[in-house]
């Protein structure tokens, strides 16, 4: 029983109420483990009792085989369950000496040279990093070598001091700080940081956030701050939105964000709000069309003079835009011609619905030019004013993104995922056994980017938040209806990407 306050926990009789049950749980758990032995197999076979030393020892054999995961139930916030972690990881957890020797095999590193392994770090208000480490032999203390540099402060995990005579012993856990040299997590010897195992590298981030600092100032420590924090939590992931340069996060989920806003608040003291970002919106025409435009205007010196005749097409979807010219017999010179393209080019930056235009063609086929007035700036100008017009009669369409996603879930909630992706407007593509977990399935759809964080949102419903996914960019599509008439009404409002 826990008791409130920080206090240690006591041991009290179980409730004459509470008996059946425990009673039943504790056989059911027996009979789970009898299938790792077959000397407790007998033991229950036969009805006898098996002594309580005997368990441990199994569960420690079977544990230390990787055939069971322990799964505890604690707060760290209070201190609840840390002292049973304390001592699951002393007495129940494989020794040292294996995690060490399998470490050693999957770093392909020399076990005799590996020394400790870090595992996680934070930030502290006038601390700064602090590195949890797990001592893997002798000899760690303040100043030690370890990962080519010198050791820093050693602290005790349960009053947070330093002290230089503390020697953490072999399978110690401590912190450490005045040690931004260790990477976490990573494998250590006392000269070199080794890359820690592949099977440490957390899922891909669903949840997409732009954080948006309270005040001026902050902007530049805002970015500063994420990237560090981005170093100790492998995690977070952090981006810049494309069409403001804001601040983009990746996280975990809604808890791991609400942590990383408190720890910017408590640490840093930088005030943030979020935001959803905006999906990447682009626009295409649907109908070719031809202008003639000619630029013309006279100052007090020369002038400037541009005649172009232009013919603006659809291109396939993906194939970007392409420019052509097909002018004779010198009516546009050919040092004008890449002044042309490079004006349609910028006419492209921003169509009749307000975003970047894509997948067009434009063909240059005839014009007209002065002998003193022309320039490039002038054919330059009569392009994009041109393409420009040409645009805003080709029936411009909305474009939205699409992505291809690969949603890793347990088997058993496989079932829902057809159900959420067609709710989503998504198109399923079909799933695989995942050959490298037991039990979870490999889902494929393609997801309009609009609706990543309703999938984010509807997958940890489903799957009582241990579904994830990852995501590419596949390819635009049209966007037709009132949601498309909505996003160009909302195009100048802050927060939309254009």
């Amino acid at each position: 029983m826990a008791l409130p306050g920080g206090q240690t926990s006591a041991l009290i009789a179980i409730p004459e109420s509470a008996a059946e049950r425990e009673h039943e749980a504790r056989s059911a758990l027996l009979e789970h483990l009898s299938e790792f032995d077959d000397w407790l197999l007998e033991e229950l076979i036969e009805d006898r009792e098996p002594p309580s030393d005997a368990l441990y020892a199994i569960s420690s054999r079977v544990l230390r085989e990787n055939r069971i995961i322990p799964v505890l139930i604690g707060a760290a916030s209070h201190g609840n369950g840390m002292m049973r972690l304390m001592k699951a990881l002393r007495h129940e957890a494989p020794p040292v000496g294996v995690l060490r020797q399998r470490l050693a095999r999957a770093g392909n590193v020399d076990e005799n040279k590996l020394t400790a392994v870090s595992f996680h770090a934070y930030h502290r208000q006038n601390v700064g990093k602090t590195v949890l480490v797990r001592a893997l032999g002798e000899g760690l203390r303040q100043g030690a070598s370890l990962g080519g540099s010198g050791l820093g402060a050693v602290q005790h995990l349960a009053n947070g001091r330093s002290n230089s005579a503390v020697v953490p012993a072999s399978g110690d856990v401590f912190a450490t700080v005045k040690s931004d040299h260790l990477p976490v997590p990573s494998l250590l010897t006392s000269d070199a940081v080794v890359a820690p195992p592949e099977w440490t590298e957390p899922p891909t981030p669903m949840l997409e956030r732009i954080l948006i600092p309270g005040s001026e100032r902050d902007e530049n420590k805002l970015s500063e701050t994420l990237a560090k924090l981005s170093e100790t939590d492998r995690g977070l992931t952090v981006l810049q939105e494309e069409s403001t340069g804001a601040q983009l996060v990746c996280a975990q989920g809604p808890v791991h964000l609400r942590d990383l806003c408190r720890t910017l608040s408590d640490v840093f003291h930088i005030h943030v709000t979020d935001r959803t970002p905006s999906p990447i919106y682009r626009e295409t025409i649907a109908k070719p069309s031809e202008v003639h435009y000619r630029h013309r205007k006279q100052t007090g010196g020369a002038g400037q003079f541009a005649d172009v005749k232009l013919s603006i097409r659809p291109n396939e979807r993906g194939r970007g835009f392409t420019f052509s010219e097909t002018v004779k017999g010198g009516v546009v010179p050919r040092n004008y011609i890449p002044a042309v393209e490079a004006g349609a080019r910028e006419a492209m930056e921003k169509g009749p619905l307000g975003f970047q235009v894509i997948d067009v063609g434009v063909t240059l086929y005839d014009g007209q030019y002065h002998a003193v007035d022309s320039s490039e700036h002038a054919f330059r100008t009569a392009s994009k004013m041109g393409v420009r017009q040409a645009l805003s009669e080709g029936s411009a369409v909305l474009m939205q993104p699409v992505f291809r996603s690969e949603i890793h879930i347990p088997s058993i909630y496989s079932g829902s995922l057809v159900q959420i992706v067609s709710a989503l407007k998504g198109q399923v593509l079909g799933f695989d056994r995942d050959e490298t977990a037991k039990g979870w399935d490999i889902f494929r759809a393609l997801i309009p980017g609009s609706a990543l964080d309703d999938l984010a949102r509807a997958l940890r419903s489903a799957t009582q938040g241990i579904g994830y996914f990852s995501k590419t960019f596949d390819h635009f599509e049209e966007l037709y209806g009132k949601e498309a008439d909505a996003i160009v009404r909302a195009r100048e409002e802050p927060g939309v990407a254009h």
